[in-house]
């Protein structure tokens, strides 16, 4: 994986999603719509149109099968866009829906995008495994940096591998993110009224558009 398969644009690499595709992530009070992670969509789309991901699909469907996406680190977002997709597009003669199972999957979308989720009661297909000290499922809370591009650069390839920065400093700057986007949102939710909290989200941090789904 390139550090653009990850951050498509800085600072977090976000875009609106495609709601001919995926016309129930929106939002039913403002009307938005869910914003996700640019660069899985586009490698989603690439899946869609140009592999016979559908053809597959509508042949265990007719079989009676069900159909479980799959992905690891990188891949977990495009098995959630997949599972999303059908879920959207139920095919004839369906008898059960399709299911999602990630291991140590980045975040892909934001609180529109989980919200909508839980609304079509679709959130129980998906299974997220994450280890306590994985910084993969963590890395999209802090923007797209240098380090960033150094440690994706690092994983691209088993060989001639260029020496990096210690890792701590990432992992480090990673969770202090992640704790900003906790907290922030925690405030959020207990109606904290402390305004000294938006002073700093707009003036000084940087937070992160993605959630946990």
């Amino acid at each position: 994986m390139l550090p653009n398969d990850w951050f498509g644009q800085p600072p977090f690499g976000e875009t609106k999603i495609d709601t001919n595709k995926f016309r129930s992530l929106t939002s039913l009070n403002d009307g938005g719509d869910a914003v996700i992670n640019g660069s899985f969509f586009r490698r989603f789309n690439t899946v869609l149109d140009q592999s016979s991901l559908v053809k597959e699909v509508k042949k265990a469907i007719a079989k009676k099968k069900q159909v479980v996406f799959s992905g690891y680190s990188s891949a977990g977002p495009i098995a959630i866009l997949a599972t999303l997709y059908f879920l959207e597009n139920p095919q004839p003669n369906q008898i059960l829906p399709p299911r999602c199972l990630t291991f140590g999957s980045p975040l892909i979308g934001d609180r529109i995008f989980t919200h909508a989720l839980r609304r079509e009661g679709w959130s129980d297909y998906f299974t997220h495994f994450v280890m306590k000290y994985d910084i993969i499922p963590r890395i999209m809370l802090s923007p797209s940096s240098t380090e960033h591009a150094q440690i994706l650069n690092y994983f691209k390839s088993k060989f001639n591998r260029e020496r990096i920065n210690p890792p701590s400093s990432f992992y480090l700057t990673v969770m202090g993110n992640a704790s900003s986007v906790a907290s922030y949102d925690a405030c959020n939710l207990m109606r904290c009224r402390n305004p000294s909290l938006d002073i700093i989200k707009k003036s000084f941090i940087e937070l992160s558009p993605y959630r946990p789904s």
